[in-house]
């Protein structure tokens, strides 16, 4: 793999409907990222990571800033 695009959104019935998110701010998404970053380490993928965070209400620096650090919490717990 050359790139891993990570798309933190909410669960498919919600959004479907209407009454969910589409793209979670950190900490909003109803999976485990580190699980899918673990695999991702165990596989040796070395290529770059982006965690796609966008259309979120609100100010986008602050989301921005609260994304960094919770990516290097993330990152940092699941060893990459």
């Amino acid at each position: 793999m050359r790139a891993i695009s990570i798309n933190a959104a909410g669960r498919a019935l919600p959004v479907q409907s209407g009454e969910g998110d589409w793209i979670q701010p950190p900490g909003g998404e109803p999976f485990d990222i580190r699980a899918v970053l673990r695999i991702l380490k165990q596989l040796d993928c070395r290529g770059p990571v982006a965690l796609q965070r966008f259309g979120i209400p609100g100010v986008a620096r602050g989301h921005l800033t609260r994304s960094i650090a919770a990516w290097r919490k993330l990152a940092g717990r699941a060893g990459i």
